[in-house]
């Protein structure tokens, strides 16, 4: 059995910088890609696809993985692809990881890791983005394990900042200096 999980989940995050600012609502989302082998070892090669909804940078990679019953010493290993591309690249979307090495879990990770994903040339995902992931290999009795993307979901322009404000009298809105107002996106 397959599971894919796409959950957008709100976290109450205050930012501001020097003096009080308004409160922004500061979103994240998690992108999970769950090979379920309902209690029993999973084989590799399974496959899952999502189409991004949402445009967003990842945050953070993890993989945990649950074991057949026995195995105490959590020493199973698996490794993904995590392809990345538009509807009209499929098949042939490309590695979020790029020459990087793939998302590996190793039998010394006792069933949970953190990715590095600080050298991934693909960070920022965008609305109508395919994601496509595939378990490449698998073994010691790993009976389920998810690939999660935590991700910082962007709002409508942020990051593009905003200049040339004006007030309703279409006046430049300037500060005490007489500089332009520029709002940081």
């Amino acid at each position: 059995m397959l599971n894919l999980n796409l959950t957008d989940e709100f976290s109450n995050v205050k930012q501001w910088t020097g003096q009080a600012r308004p409160t922004v609502w500061a979103r994240t989302g998690a992108i999970n890609f769950i090979f379920d082998g309902s209690g029993t070892a999973l084989v590799a090669g399974q496959q899952a696809k999502c189409k991004v909804g949402m445009p967003c940078r990842i945050t953070l990679v993890e993989i945990l993985a649950d074991f057949v019953v026995g195995n105490l010493g959590l020493a199973g290993a698996a490794t993904f692809t995590l392809l990345h591309g538009s509807f009209t690249d499929h098949p042939g979307a490309t590695p979020l990881y790029g020459a990087g090495p793939v998302p590996t879990l190793l039998s010394g990770d006792l069933g949970k890791k953190s990715v590095d994903f600080s050298a991934w040339p693909t960070q920022n995902l965008h609305i109508e983005d395919f994601l496509y992931c595939k378990l490449l290999t698998v073994s010691g009795g790993i009976t389920n394990i998810t690939l999660a993307l935590t991700v910082r979901i962007y709002e409508s322009g942020q990051g593009w900042g905003l200049g040339g404000v004006v007030d309703q009298a279409s006046v430049p809105l300037v500060d005490d200096s007489g500089n332009p107002i520029v709002i940081p996106g």
